[in-house]
C-alpha cells in the first residue's frame, strides 16, 4: 500500500486547519503536493556577529527549483536567527514568484509562532514573524511547519555555507555540495 499520500496530508492542510497530526515533525524529507513549492530554511550561527541563512526550494518532484545563501550581521540568538533566514525565504519567494508554497523550519519556537500569533513575542523575533504574517498576502497558499533536522540538511548545509559563500542564487542548477544530500533524501 502506498503510504505517501497519507504522509502528504499529514504534513500539509490545505483547509488550514490545524490538526494533531500536522504538528508532527518529519524525520526525512517529504515531497510537498503537485503544485506546491517546498522551501527549507536554515540559520548557522557559528560565526561570531554573523548569521549564515540558507534556503532550498523544491517541488513535488523532488526538483531543486532554487537554492541560496545569505550572510548577514546577527546576535547569539538562534530563533532570532531562524526566523530571520525564515523571512529571507518568504521574501525570495515572492521575488521568483512562487505562489503555493511550504516553509519548513526545525525551529519549534519560530514555527509555532507563525502559527498561533497570540504566541508573538514582544522583541525583533516578534517583528520578523510579524512581517512573514504581512507576506502570506503574496501568496495564493502559505504554510509553515516543523521538520526534524534530518529532513534539514539541505538548508542546513546551505545556511553554513553562507559563510564562505554569502549572497548567492543558484536556479535550476545544484551547488556541487548538495548533491549527496539532494539523493540522500530521493533514497528516503
Amino acid at each position: 500500500e502506498d503510504l505517501s499520500g497519507l504522509i502528504i496530508q499529514r504534513t500539509y492542510n490545505p483547509s488550514g486547519n490545524q490538526s494533531r497530526h500536522a504538528s508532527s515533525t518529519s524525520k526525512h524529507w517529504i515531497r510537498p503536493p503537485n503544485g506546491v513549492i517546498k522551501i527549507n530554511s536554515d540559520a548557522n550561527l557559528s560565526r561570531e556577529g554573523r548569521w549564515g541563512l540558507g534556503a532550498a526550494c523544491r517541488d513535488s518532484e523532488d526538483r531543486l527549483l532554487a537554492a541560496a545563501t545569505w550572510e548577514i550581521p546577527g546576535f547569539d540568538d538562534p530563533a532570532t536567527a531562524e526566523a530571520c533566514a525564515l523571512y529571507y525565504d518568504v521574501r525570495f519567494a515572492v521575488d521568483y514568484c512562487f505562489r503555493e508554497v511550504i516553509f519548513e523550519s526545525d525551529n519549534r519556537t519560530v514555527i509555532t509562532s507563525l502559527n498561533d500569533p497570540s504566541m508573538m513575542p514582544r522583541s525583533y523575533l516578534g517583528n520578523l514573524i510579524w512581517g512573514m504574517l504581512c507576506n502570506k498576502l503574496n501568496f495564493r497558499d502559505c504554510r509553515f511547519q516543523h521538520t526534524g533536522r534530518n529532513a534539514n540538511r539541505a538548508a542546513h548545509m546551505l545556511a553554513s555555507l553562507a559563510h564562505s559563500e554569502p549572497n548567492k542564487v543558484w536556479l535550476e542548477e545544484t551547488h556541487p555540495q548538495l548533491v549527496t544530500i539532494l539523493i540522500m533524501d530521493l533514497i528516503h
